[in-house]
């Protein structure tokens, strides 16, 4: 593939064909009776279904059809020619026990780096027909009601945001007790909604996510779309995200900077 044919690929239009593609693979198993992996064997409970694994391979071939020359970072087959300029990031089923418990709260993620940064992001719910997409600078939304854009809402103070937390933190005492300081001084602090809360907040219905024990794949997505909506997202521990285990996105930087303060409070 030349320079020109590198040039020539239209990159918004292939995110919209992997998230196309990867929601005809998942469709077929959900609510269905799955059968469920354990990745973890005896260490631990990380479940993968036939639907994530067939989900990334359609992404991967219809990447080496189109775009040969990009590289990959995928959750369930790794890397390849992961120091490209381009390369792809693909979680097929962020939320695969929400997944095989039948609740909608999952997503496809789907971002684009280039050089290291994301530079394009989708979160796909194809039970929902919801997807949500941006490029940094703006982001939308897909549905059956058609096509708009994304602004996180103006929050007025921490006292009035409502916060989403990973329930992964509920594993961690220490972790957890960081989390729960916020209780008394946000207007509402739930725990659970996987990756659907990101798009909510780039919608403008939540202030704030707050996630941890997370990789690459479950980052990268998100980064454009809620930068395209208005907000921010900051490394837990002040890294930057893509670096992060964990991370905070929140409507406004002022609201991620303050909460990053409260957390990191000993």
């Amino acid at each position: 593939m030349n320079d020109k044919q590198i040039a020539e690929i239209d990159l918004l239009a292939l995110l919209h064909q992997l998230a196309d593609a990867s929601g005809q693979a998942i469709m077929p198993h959900y609510r269905t009776a799955l059968v469920v992996d354990n990745k973890m064997g005896d260490a631990g409970f990380d479940p993968v279904t036939h639907a994530d694994r067939a989900a990334e391979l359609v992404m991967r071939q219809l990447l080496a059809q189109i775009a040969p020359h990009h590289g990959i970072i995928g959750e369930e087959f790794g890397r390849k020619r992961d120091d490209a300029k381009f390369v792809w990031v693909l979680d097929p089923i962020d939320g695969t026990r929400a997944f095989m418990s039948a609740m909608p709260t999952w997503g496809t993620l789907i971002a684009l780096l280039e050089d290291g940064q994301a530079v394009l992001g989708a979160v796909d719910q194809p039970f929902l027909k919801e997807r949500f997409f941006g490029n940094g600078e703006q982001s939308w939304m897909c549905s059956a009601s058609g096509q708009s854009l994304l602004r996180t809402r103006e929050t007025a103070n921490l006292e009035s945001a409502i916060v989403w937390v990973s329930s992964t933190f509920t594993a961690n005492p220490v972790a957890l007790a960081r989390v729960e300081r916020l209780r008394d001084r946000v207007k509402l602090l739930r725990y659970g909604s996987d990756c659907y809360a990101y798009p909510m907040l780039a919608a403008g219905h939540i202030d704030a996510v707050i996630d941890t024990g997370l990789e690459i794949y479950d980052i990268a997505a998100h980064l454009p779309v809620i930068a395209g909506a208005g907000g921010s997202v900051l490394g837990l521990e002040g890294e930057p995200p893509l670096k992060s285990s964990g991370i905070i996105a929140a409507s406004k930087g002022w609201l991620a900077e303050q909460l990053q303060v409260i957390l990191a409070a000993s």
